[in-house]
């Protein structure tokens, strides 16, 4: 079975694939600010105010994430020279790193570092770690191709990563905003 017959399979059955992918996220998230939770164990004192923190956060992230992959911009780095400049570096630099739309692609760039070190601090086990490091290469290769290959995603796909944001915001809002402690082992 080819990755085309796995697409079109998945667009024939397209309420079930939406539901899985928006379960995905929803795992994901509720997984990482699980770890948040037990790695700082004084944010359930203030659940409230972090869980809308960090739903503004991930919201962020996830409209310049869908902005960004919905128009994947292709480069060709047939006619890329090596540039002896600093100038010339930042440049080439900025285009294959696609932040080099202004203001808020900055912005963008800015809240993904900072989830990253959110979820580097966050007390997961090795398991989860795994099933996170999983789907992120899935997304970046994704995101590779688009960028460097010819793969042009389609309304699906951009439906599919959006659902997939939206379950990620979700779990980490809805586990987030529990000040009460039920179980926050694994």
């Amino acid at each position: 079975m080819e990755i085309s017959d796995l697409l079109a399979l998945a667009e024939e059955h397209y309420v079930a694939t939406f539901l899985l992918v928006f379960g995905i996220g929803v795992l994901q998230g509720s997984m990482i600010a699980r770890g948040l939770r037990n790695r700082f164990p004084s944010l359930r004192t203030h659940a409230r105010l972090i869980s809308i923190v960090l739903l503004a956060m991930f919201s962020i992230n996830a409209i310049f994430s869908i902005a960004q992959f919905s128009a994947l911009g292709q480069i060709d780095l047939s006619g890329v020279e090596v540039s002896n400049t600093l100038e010339g570096a930042v440049s080439l630099a900025t285009a294959v790193f696609g932040i080099d739309g202004g203001f808020w692609s900055i912005i963008a760039v800015f809240v993904a570092i900072v989830l990253t070190l959110l979820f580097r601090f966050a007390q997961l086990p090795r398991i989860v770690r795994y099933f996170i490091l999983v789907i992120s290469a899935i997304m970046l290769l994704v995101a590779l191709a688009g960028r460097f290959g010819v793969y042009a995603p389609t309304e699906f796909h951009v439906t599919m990563y959006a659902l997939y944001q939206a379950g990620l915001v979700a779990g980490v809002y809805f586990v987030m905003r529990r000040k009460v402690r039920i179980t926050d082992d694994y």
